[in-house]
């Protein structure tokens, strides 16, 4: 089935390693949602006969949004598209948004995973991270989400500039005592046009090596998949069947449709984008015009590349799923490329999988773009 994805794009402060769009101008939220909820009204008419198992609210910060306005958005998916009973309904939140009022309406409208943006329980990390919450609001709150979720994730941000394993451990540690079934880990980038990233221009800070940030990266993997965490994608770690539904499309090469400004859509071989400008994708809205800024029909070895590219960084390529999509063997016409990842233990082959090992994970881009 396909999935539904909201690009909430607000946010109370910019935080230095983010580079997502969003805005924190919250005066324009009340037309936005109105926009949004014409969108959704709009682009069902093309999709009114196909079943969603998924919605997913990303951001930005979609734990701003009040109760209502939330759940006038819900309201409008749900009388424009056939979303199952057992779909999986996510959204992520930040600590200081959230308090017991505000996780049972989201149990009351429906939403049964929540992604908590923790990023880490030291709080000297977090001010470095430009983070609001710290680190006794982060535990009470993951107390109350653990209340009433049975389906949640924590994030982690790692390889921070001087960080050892061990401060990340601390964290990891008191994520793995609560229980969670789903952990997400990021390595700490330095995007362009980032408050990071400028800090590193200026030296004012120092980025890890590249052979400490490989080390942290195993330490982190190896220390979680001997908790009981599966590493199914290279930045997510899941408890037997606590797999994020609505990820796991983006890296299967499955159909979801995306709403907001800067949101994109993949449909029957298809990818399209919206406009990274909340005042642009407001006035086209209104003005009853598409706020899609670029769409392309993928041919034949782009979809291959694409589909290689996700399925190695997710749970692998499946042969038969890809004999069946290009129709040629992948054993056959990749056959020096396996023995090879094999031999140098960045592939494990088996169950009619290649799948890349936590040592494949680290070098996954430089696989795909020297074999595929």
């Amino acid at each position: 089935m396909s999935g539904l994805y909201l690009h909430i794009p607000f946010c109370s402060k910019r935080c230095n390693y983010c580079n997502f769009y969003f805005s924190v101008n919250k005066k324009l939220i009340p037309d936005y949602i109105s926009a949004l909820k014409k969108e959704i009204n709009l682009t069902s008419e093309k999709y009114h006969s196909i079943e969603f198992d998924s919605v997913y609210f990303g951001g930005g910060t979609p734990s701003l949004l009040s109760e209502s306005e939330l759940s006038s958005i819900l309201d409008t998916l749900y009388s424009n598209f056939k979303i199952s009973p057992y779909s999986e309904i996510s959204i992520e939140s930040n600590p200081e948004d959230l308090d017991e009022s505000k996780i049972k309406s989201y149990i009351n409208k429906g939403i049964n995973r929540l992604s908590l943006g923790i990023q880490s329980l030291n709080d000297n990390e977090l001010i470095f991270l430009s983070r609001k919450h710290n680190r006794i609001q982060s535990l009470e709150v993951i107390n109350l989400v653990k209340k009433y979720f049975n389906n949640y994730s924590l994030d982690i941000i790692y390889s921070l500039p001087g960080q050892t394993f061990e401060n990340i451990k601390d964290t990891l540690d008191i994520f793995i005592q609560t229980e969670v079934p789903h952990i997400s880990a990021y390595t700490l980038t330095f995007e362009e046009n980032t408050l990071l990233h400028k800090n590193l221009k200026d030296k004012l800070i120092s980025k890890n090596s590249t052979d400490i940030e490989a080390d942290l990266f195993l330490k982190l993997s190896s220390y979680l998949n001997k908790t009981g965490y599966s590493h199914y994608e290279v930045s997510s770690f899941s408890k037997s069947g606590f797999e994020s539904k609505h990820n796991s499309k983006y890296w299967t090469y499955t159909d979801y449709i995306g709403f907001g400004p800067s949101a994109h859509s993949f449909y029957k071989n298809k990818r399209w984008n919206n406009y990274s400008s909340l005042g642009k994708y407001i006035r086209l809205i209104n003005e009853n015009k598409s706020p899609i800024e670029k769409s392309i029909s993928l041919n034949q070895e782009e979809s291959k590349f694409e589909f290689l590219t996700l399925s190695l960084r997710h749970k692998g390529i499946n042969f038969d799923v890809y004999e069946k999509l290009f129709n040629e063997d992948f054993k056959i016409i990749y056959d020096d490329v396996i023995k090879i990842l094999k031999s140098n233990e960045l592939a494990e082959v088996k169950s009619g999988f290649i799948k890349l090992t936590d040592k494949g994970y680290l070098l996954a881009d430089e696989i795909c773009s020297r074999y595929f």
